[in-house]
């Protein structure tokens, strides 16, 4: 069933609220599928605000649901409804694995200190060595999928899946391919590292 978590004007698709597990439903359209939205041809630039306006809310309902304990699954209305409700059923029944704090993207973080959106913050199962100072987040598939989901919507940067393998395209050359590629494996634990994605990261208090 759907809920509004007190205090809020934001309403959860699916709320699993004794385990405080929120499920989000997207629709491709409505809320910018990095695979299936195409821009419309009349009122383009209204709607491109209003697509913009969207992703840009999510992030920030994300971010204030895990500020206060959640777990955010988000999911797109293409995907399978059978894998679906395997993964919710996964997290709910088994329970989210003890973490070892939040973190978010620096350029996140920036924007929200200059008065910009709240930034997004997501759980790490636990932090790797530092990399040049930076955080190194170490994740559950479901968090990477989220990750990966709104750094799409903010920066363009294209993802797929080979597999269990989350591939991260750069920007696009001249020549029509992406200027480079990271793969991002799972470890023998089904963990991601983060910090091989070369992304800088903050740890959060």
């Amino acid at each position: 069933m759907s809920y509004r978590p007190a205090g809020t004007r934001r309403t959860i698709d699916v709320a699993f609220t004794r385990q405080k597990v929120a499920v989000f439903l997207d629709g491709c359209f409505w809320h910018g599928c990095p695979d299936h939205y195409r821009p419309a041809h009349k009122n383009a630039e209204f709607w491109s605000a209003k697509i913009a306006a969207n992703r840009a809310r999510d992030a920030d309902t994300s971010a204030r649901l895990q500020a206060a304990g959640w777990v955010v699954l988000r999911y797109w209305e293409h995907q399978s409804s059978t894998w679906i409700a395997d993964e919710v059923e996964r997290v709910v029944r088994e329970g989210v694995r003890p973490f070892a704090g939040w973190f978010t993207l620096d350029a996140f973080e920036a924007e929200a200190a200059e008065g910009g959106p709240v930034a997004p913050r997501w759980p790490a199962v636990t932090f790797g060595d530092p990399w040049n100072g930076w955080a190194t987040p170490v994740v559950t598939p479901e968090v990477l999928v989220s990750v990966l989901d709104v750094v799409a919507a903010a920066t363009g940067e294209a993802h797929r899946w080979d597999g269990d393998v989350a591939v991260v395209a750069g920007p696009v050359s001249e020549s029509g391919e992406p200027e480079y590629e990271d793969r991002l494996e799972p470890d023998d634990s089904g963990l991601y590292d983060l910090g091989e994605l070369g992304w800088t990261w903050v740890e959060l208090a």
